[in-house]
């Protein structure tokens, strides 16, 4: 897109909205309904969050309303090399999978390299790799949480290239059990700067709904809240671990950008 003057007006476009409505009337999709979907998934998987991002990295400045936590993960050094290393991208690489591969951090191969974009590298692209690397892993750093109610259950704040998987393996758990821990329904998207609760005890959640709750049922198997001004399916979705489709569904909505105040929904 960046070579075709044809998007020329996208290059820069903050805003998910106007760039999903401007790419459809640049004749990107013949779908009349094309701007519609494309919102309804970024909406349901809360995909604005990678913005928060790639806008850390690229130095824009933009208001959004994603979590701005920094991660507490530390990476141990037990040695440091002062010559730097290159590396040709291959099919399939992206900058997280390198600086894994490298124990360095996309931040650091970015700058190291001028990356404006760290979405955006290419095959056959020669990287300079940081001029002092890691010999060992990095290892999240954990932290007993203050609501926990058991000394073996801990916090851990998601860093850039977490998946549940790797989390689980680094302190001995399964995928299930922070999944489970922490109500996410989803055990693929997680988001950075989220803090999950670690570990087997019956702990409550660090993490609160944000939203003012007008009204809630006090039986275990259901809820209800009613909206506030300034609510979104997304943000209640979220504050409550649900999907936005499952609370459409329940709710029998058929726009998920368009919710009223006052509304009581099922949750």
């Amino acid at each position: 897109m960046s070579e075709n003057s044809r998007y020329s007006n996208l290059i820069g476009e903050t805003d998910a909205a106007t760039a999903a409505e401007e790419i459809y009337e640049d004749g990107y999709a013949t779908d009349p309904d094309y701007t519609e979907e494309l919102e309804e998934i970024i909406n349901e998987y809360n995909l604005t969050a990678w913005d928060s991002l790639a806008f850390k990295y690229s130095g824009t400045v933009v208001t959004t309303t994603g979590s701005t936590s920094t991660p507490t993960s530390s990476t141990s050094s037990s040695s440091t090399s002062s010559s730097s290393k290159s590396y040709t991208v291959a099919s399939g690489d992206t900058l997280t999978s390198i600086a894994k591969a490298y124990g360095t951090t996309v931040s650091a191969i970015a700058t190291a390299n001028n990356i404006s974009n760290p979405d955006y590298i290419y095959v056959g692209e020669v990287l300079t790799i940081g001029s002092s690397t890691s010999t060992s892993t990095s290892t999240p750093t954990s932290s007993t949480s203050s609501s926990s109610t058991s000394s073996s259950s801990k916090s851990y704040t998601v860093a850039s290239g977490d998946t549940l998987t790797s989390i689980a393996k680094a302190y001995g758990t399964t995928v299930s059990a922070i999944a489970t821990a922490n109500n996410i329904s989803n055990p693929d998207y997680i988001y950075v700067g989220e803090v999950l609760t670690i570990g087997s005890s019956t702990s409550t959640s660090t993490s609160t709904p944000t939203s003012s709750t007008s009204s809630s049922s006090t039986s275990s198997s259901s809820k209800s809240y009613t909206v506030a001004s300034g609510d979104t399916l997304t943000s209640i979705a979220k504050a409550y671990g649900v999907s936005i489709s499952t609370l459409a569904k329940l709710n029998n909505i058929s726009n998920t950008n368009l919710i009223y105040a006052g509304t009581t929904l099922k949750i």
